[in-house]
């Protein structure tokens, strides 16, 4: 997604040099706090491409949904990919749109990492691994992609079909003359 929206990358770039200067240090966990932003960026990737696009539940007591009703023990699938597409998100709910994350607003139920108790207890690793891969990527390279050529598989994983063709250009701070953009096989 940031290969495909050029002002994301670039905001997310300016906000990596806010943060860590030009220095090459490694990040802290202070430092990933301050990348307001490129959460956001992180959230709203997930939100619309969810790794795990479904997940069940057992029902524990009997449940009241308008016309229906759920019996206890029963067994029920949550469509991440759909939930987090639903209409509640917004005219703009198929939009890539990382600002929706900064308004401060109260937002519909993010399914990404599940919902409730029983929600993933590694979700603040698993976007802090993000963070810090992402960061010292953009230190570097700029990502460029089609997202529009991406054909997923949504199974239990969300998948691409055939892998995904992205070129890494090395940012021109460091660029040399004989530098070519690699394609890359994800």
């Amino acid at each position: 997604m940031i290969g495909s929206n050029p002002e994301v990358q670039e905001r997310v770039y300016t906000e990596i040099q806010n943060v860590l200067s030009d220095s090459t240090r490694e990040v802290n966990m202070d430092d990933l706090n301050n990348f307001i932003y490129l959460h956001a960026v992180i959230l709203e990737v997930l939100r619309l491409y969810p790794v795990v696009s479904i997940i069940t539940r057992k029902t524990k007591n009997s449940m009241d949904l308008s016309k229906y009703t759920i019996d206890p023990g029963s067994n029920c699938l949550l469509f991440i990919h759909a939930m987090n597409r639903h209409h509640s998100w917004g005219a703009e709910r198929e939009a890539f749109k990382p600002e929706r994350w900064l308004d401060g607003t109260s937002r519909p139920p993010y399914a990404t990492f599940g919902l409730g108790r029983r929600s993933c207890i590694g979700m603040k690793l698993a976007l802090n691994s993000m963070k810090v891969i992402l960061i010292h990527l953009l230190r570097d390279y700029k990502v460029i992609a089609d997202i529009k050529k991406l054909v997923i598989n949504q199974e239990l994983l969300l998948t691409p079909v055939s892998g995904h063709y992205i070129a890494l250009e090395k940012r021109s701070k460091t660029l040399s003359s004989s530098f070519q953009p690699q394609d890359v096989h994800c």
